[in-house]
């Protein structure tokens, strides 16, 4: 799939081989590479690089994100919150998605399948400011039948969103 997207006359920057160790001339370790270093770029602007401009145009790169630790912007606590709700009505979906939204403790969410509707990631300063948003949003919202949590005692593994290797 990246070979497709990436551009054949687009060669390797430097700091990319020296970095990454990529092999000049290998296209589609150099499309990987442009994907890895997209984030770490230090100087120009990313749609001045015609392998990042290729990848953003054919959807591949969706955006950019600063990886900030959560600790060190007073945010000690992470937490998942597994959601029942008691409809899986669409338009209940679409409302609770709605509600969630709104949340900014809430950081990812996702919809699943199974005995669980929604997986929640929140941070929080402390326990008490997770607490309060349990008991005060998430179990008084709107259809939610059950609210199940758990706290992250420590981050394990932490890589891209995708494996590109």
């Amino acid at each position: 799939k990246l070979e497709e997207v990436m551009p054949r006359n687009v060669a390797p920057r430097p700091h990319m081989q020296c970095k990454l160790g990529v092999v000049a001339g290998s296209h589609d370790e150099f499309a990987k590479a442009a994907i890895r270093d997209a984030g770490a770029l230090v100087s120009g602007n990313r749609m001045d690089d015609p392998a990042l401009a290729a990848l953003e145009e054919a959807g591949v790169i969706r955006g950019y994100r600063a990886l900030l630790e959560e600790k060190s912007l007073g945010f000690d606590l992470t937490a998942f919150a597994f959601i029942g709700l008691n409809s899986q009505a669409e338009s209940e979906l679409v409302a609770f998605e709605e509600k969630i939204r709104q949340w900014p403790i809430v950081r990812e969410c996702f919809m699943a399948s199974g005995e669980i509707d929604f997986i929640l990631k929140c941070v929080a300063p402390d326990l008490r400011a997770f607490q309060t948003f349990i008991i005060d949003q998430l179990t008084k919202a709107p259809n939610v039948g059950s609210v199940r949590t758990a706290l992250v005692i420590r981050r394990v593994k932490d890589e891209p969103l995708v494996p590109v290797e």
